[in-house]
């Protein structure tokens, strides 16, 4: 009815104790010069505990301390096998497998009760095969793939481990692209298909507390996201074009959900929406003018995106404009001098209007023993102009956000590079993408 409800001060403390270990290790086999293998794998210990101590006083509902313990501890173990066979100087063929596996589980407490105490458990197993082929046909180049993949996803919640999904899936990813340089211009055009699954943290449903009318919480139904995408790229001396398409189905973003208990508590929690398309482009200068080493870029991004505000549709499809002027000066005695400017339009990003900023940056670097010794001065948002403004209207709710963070600050580094060249690791990692989501 337009009358505030309550007026409410909150302070909150939290730590966070992550660890991590990564083994990875590679073999690599040359077994002749049309036959070469390579056999990757990773082994990943992941945990994580988190402490939140949040006192509210407010002016009507009363003053309240709220403490939450929580809990999580995953591993993940992978293989990649990959063979490259070379048909002749112009074709070849890659192929192989891949198997992975992720095991975790957490629990959240909340020794007041203001929040629903939970467990959980996450397991998900993936194998697939993949084969492509690529071949130079007199200018154009073509490369052609294929990918299966097969995964079982299992989630438990509460002592009991009620089993909350589990499910397997399919999918099939083709990829086609194609190359071709026409006088002094280099092409390309490219399709493809991938999807991208949800973080583990997005999967947990243990609540997290920011104040008594807002809960914040994983949704452990989410689909992956089933992403196409079509890019057209073009290089011609120092000036490249980057174009692309994208189609989201399913694509994952946060939302506001009322309470059915309590139409004053509302929940924040990511969800999977119909679709989401972009159109994109980026134009890059990049001469060499003597001392001068400039870089200009500006582009777009047109997305087209629609939700619903109390029973209304809302569409979010402001165009994103962006400008980068990088400067170096390349002075005697190997002194780089930076100059660079960044400015960003207001703009949508799915259900969330995004404002605009302006940034300025400075630096100084200079190099000595052969460039394996490196001095680095860095002042970064010179004038502190960077600020946050985000505005979402979504179901029932309408929430705008102001930050300030602190963007001005300087740095200084000192970087030295030992002579290892030859000694570089050859090997890459067996499941990166999980590796991300953990």
């Amino acid at each position: 009815n337009g009358i505030p409800y309550d007026h409410m001060n909150s302070g909150s403390n939290s730590k966070t104790s992550p660890r991590q270990h990564l083994m990875n290790g590679f073999y690599k086999g040359d077994y002749s010069d049309k036959l070469k293998i390579q056999i990757d794998f990773d082994y990943l210990d992941n945990k994580s505990e988190r402490s939140q101590n949040t006192n509210e006083t407010t002016d009507v509902e009363g003053d309240r301390t709220v403490t939450l313990y929580s809990q999580s501890d995953f591993s993940l173990y992978a293989g990649k096998f990959t063979a490259d066979y070379n048909l002749n100087k112009n074709g070849s063929f890659e192929f192989g497998g891949e198997y992975n596996q992720v095991t975790g589980s957490g629990y959240l407490l909340n020794p007041e009760g203001y929040v629903k105490s939970d467990e959980y458990t996450n397991k998900e197993k993936k194998s697939a095969t993949f084969l492509s082929y690529k071949n130079n046909l007199g200018k154009l180049n073509v490369q052609i793939g294929l990918r299966y993949e097969h995964a079982l996803e299992q989630m438990t919640e509460g002592k009991e481990k009620v089993v909350k999904v589990n499910k397997t899936t399919g999918d099939l990813f083709p990829s086609i692209s194609l190359s071709i340089p026409i006088k002094k211009v280099q092409m390309s055009l490219a399709f493809n298909r991938r999807i991208k699954r949800p973080s583990f943290a997005q999967l947990n449903q243990n609540n997290i507390y920011i104040n008594r009318f807002i809960l914040q919480k994983g949704n452990p139904y989410l689909l992956k996201e089933d992403i196409y995408e079509i890019n057209y790229n073009l290089m011609y001396k120092f000036i490249s074009v980057r174009s692309n398409y994208i189609y989201k189905k399913d694509p994952i973003h946060m939302s506001f959900i009322v309470n059915e208990e309590s139409s004053s508590i509302s929940t924040v929690l990511p969800v999977n929406f119909p679709k989401y398309q972009a159109i994109n482009a980026l134009v890059t200068l990049n001469p060499k003018l003597g001392v001068w080493q400039p870089k200009f870029t500006t582009g777009f991004e047109q997305p087209f995106f629609e939700t619903h505000y109390k029973n209304e549709v809302v569409r979010y499809n402001r165009t994103n404009l962006i400008l980068q002027f990088n400067n170096d000066f390349v002075f005697p005695k190997k002194y780089i001098l930076s100059v660079n400017m960044y400015c960003q339009s207001d703009y949508d990003r799915y259900a969330t209007a995004e404002g605009g900023y302006k940034r300025l940056d400075l630096g100084l670097r200079k190099s000595f023993l052969n460039d394996n010794l490196t001095f680095n001065l860095q002042a970064r948002d010179v004038f502190n102009w960077v600020k946050e403004k985000h505005i979402q209207k979504i179901n029932e709710i309408s929430f705008n956000q102001d930050k300030k963070r602190e963007t001005q600050y300087l740095t200084f580094s000192v970087r030295y590079q030992f002579n290892n060249n030859d000694k570089k690791y050859r090997g890459s990692n067996a499941a990166k993408d999980d590796i991300n989501r953990l």
